[in-house]
């Protein structure tokens, strides 16, 4: 019923872009993750840029994002008309589907800077952060969804949603001078992750698949699942797998794109990986990117329970990170 509803919304912006076509719009079909759609049945969103408003006086083109459905999901401006070159400039505006505002950024010359307002579905301030001339993102403020103030000023304790839902996804633990400070956790849908942060920087982590024992709020040792699948030479050997395989695509890089995906996969008995798809993506190209060297991964050592080799659910975290 959704898809039947959901081709028919891009059936009707279809011919609305035939008309923008004529008004010399661009006119492209998107998927969640940031990539061009193959066709507009695959497509996520509608983007439209507009040439620049020369009875205002402006130079900038301006650029809207739709749902299927026809309803606005992004406003903004850009100093260039292509998707693929976009150079984001001034305020951008991002929309839930209810239409309530879901982000606030700005942007100079394609990156982001300043701070970046979130919102919660129900229209309530969900966080405040702001860049840091390093890279790094200053923690202002957190609230939880009926208002209550989590973490002011850079310091308390910060919930950061991994996905558009506010449900399942999530990451928790503790900032200071807003920075995120001692044992973090990310809670998905397959499986939790601890990382433990001094000063922002990640020191230490776990991809040890944990089940049925996550409770929100709990912040004491982890308790490993006996018998988690395993990539050939463990854990510092798969790090080395993703340095030498990962290539930082162009978009990302040109446009400050950062931030960790987390891939979930099955590790079958044979060790294979199947059923594998993004959990939390950041856009870019980084999604694509990280399927594409995890696809071509070679076989883990699958889960033993009882003796005998298991079929197991599992998910590993990827940073995308820019030094200077």
């Amino acid at each position: 019923m959704f898809k039947s509803i959901f081709i028919l919304g891009l059936s009707l912006l279809f011919c609305n872009a035939a008309d923008a076509q004529k008004n010399n719009k661009a006119v492209y079909y998107v998927m969640q993750s940031g990539a061009l759609a193959s066709s507009t049945a695959n497509a996520d969103f509608m983007l439209v840029i507009s040439p620049p408003d020369s009875a205002a006086g402006s130079k900038l083109f301006v650029v809207r994002e739709f749902y299927p459905n026809g309803k606005i999901r992004l406003i903004g401006t850009s100093l260039t008309k292509t998707y693929e070159s976009l150079k984001l400039q001034g305020v951008q505006i991002t929309f839930f589907p209810t239409g309530h505002h879901m982000r606030v950024e700005n942007f100079k010359n394609g990156k982001a800077y300043g701070n970046i307002v979130n919102y919660y579905p129900n229209g309530k301030l969900y966080s405040i952060k702001s860049y840091m001339n390093d890279h790094k993102i200053f923690l202002k403020q957190c609230n939880d969804s009926m208002g209550k103030v989590l973490a002011e000023n850079g310091n308390g304790k910060w919930l950061e949603f991994l996905d558009e839902t506010f449900k399942n996804t999530y990451s928790e633990g503790e900032v200071r001078d807003g920075l995120a400070e001692g044992k973090w956790r990310d809670k998905t849908a397959t499986g939790d992750f601890m990382y433990v942060y001094r000063n922002g920087e990640m020191v230490s982590s776990s991809n040890t698949y944990l089940r049925g024992i996550y409770t929100p709020g709990d912040t004491t040792g982890f308790k490993p699942l006996q018998g988690v699948p395993n990539f050939p030479g463990g854990v510092e050997e798969f790090g080395r797998f993703l340095a030498y395989n990962i290539r930082y695509p162009v978009v990302a890089r040109e446009n400050n794109i950062q931030g960790r995906i987390i891939i979930s996969f099955v590790v079958e008995i044979d060790g294979s990986l199947t059923e594998m798809k993004i959990v939390k993506g950041i856009g870019g190209g980084c999604d694509e990117e990280a399927l594409r060297v995890m696809r071509s991964s070679p076989k883990w050592m699958p889960a033993i329970q009882d003796g005998k080799a298991v079929r197991m659910p599992y998910s590993v975290p990827i940073a995308f990170t820019l030094s200077e």
